[in-house]
C-alpha cells in the first residue's frame, strides 16, 4: 500500500467519484487521500484526533453523494458522527470547518451499522448490524428487506444498489425503496463471496473477497 507521496497502513473504504477519481479512508491515521484516475496523488485531509473539526476517533466509511459530487461523507464510528468536506481534496477546499452530524440511533457505530450512503435529498441509507437483512433510512420510513445486505453504492437516476451476499446478487432500487432490477444471479454473472460495490459512470463494480 505504498504510493509516492502517501503512505496508507490500514485501507477501511473506498468511494469513486463520478469523474473515475477515487477516495481511500486510512482508518489508521484518519487520513482520507484523493487519488486522480491514473493513480497520481490529488490530494489528503483528515486526522487521528478527538473527533469533529476534520479529525476522527476510529474512521471506517466513506460516502459520496451523486447529488452533491463535490462532497464526501465520512463516518466516525466511535464518536458516532459524520463529516462531510468538499472534493478535490485541496486546501483551499477546506479552509471552513467541515459539516458535522449525527445519525439516529445507538452511537456505536462499530457495533450498530456495517455500511452507509448518503444523498442530500434523501438522508442516510445504512445496514444495521443487528438486523442485516434490513436497509433503513434516517430521514423517511423507507425499509427495504433483503437476504443480507452487506454493501451499498448510490447510482444515476436517483437509485440505490444495494449487494445481498445471502443470495450473491445487487438490487437496485428507486428512491421509495422499489425494487428496480437485479442482477448476479446467472452462471455468467455468479459472483464469488462479493465483499463491496461501486458506481462510476453507469458502470457497477464489485470486489470480490473469493
Amino acid at each position: 500500500n505504498q504510493t509516492p507521496g502517501v503512505s496508507i497502513q490500514e485501507p477501511a473504504d473506498l468511494a469513486v467519484l463520478p469523474g473515475g477519481d477515487f477516495l481511500v479512508l486510512d482508518r489508521e491515521d484518519g487520513r482520507i487521500t484523493h487519488f486522480a484516475r491514473d493513480g497520481s496523488v490529488i490530494g489528503t485531509f483528515g486526522a487521528k484526533g478527538n473527533g469533529g473539526g476534520g479529525t476522527f476517533r476510529d474512521p471506517t466509511h466513506l460516502s459520496v453523494g451523486h447529488g452533491a459530487s463535490d462532497q464526501v461523507a465520512v463516518l466516525d464510528a466511535e464518536s458516532g458522527q459524520v463529516q462531510l468536506f468538499r472534493v478535490p481534496a485541496r486546501p483551499d477546499t477546506l479552509s471552513a470547518p467541515p459539516r458535522q452530524f449525527g445519525i439516529r440511533g445507538p452511537a456505536s457505530f462499530p457495533r450498530t451499522f456495517i455500511d452507509l450512503v448518503r444523498r442530500p435529498e434523501w438522508g442516510v441509507y445504512y445496514i444495521p448490524k443487528r438486523s442485516p437483512s434490513t436497509v433503513r433510512n434516517t430521514a423517511s420510513n423507507v425499509l427495504i428487506r433483503v437476504d443480507e445486505a452487506r454493501a451499498l453504492a448510490l447510482g444515476p437516476n436517483e437509485s440505490l444498489y444495494v449487494l445481498d451476499v445471502g443470495t450473491n446478487t445487487i438490487r437496485q432500487y428507486d428512491a421509495k425503496g422499489n425494487l428496480i432490477r437485479e442482477f448476479g444471479r446467472s452462471l455468467a454473472q455468479e459472483l464469488d463471496d462479493p465483499s463491496d460495490i461501486a458506481t462510476v459512470n453507469g458502470y457497477v463494480l464489485v470486489s470480490e473477497q473469493g
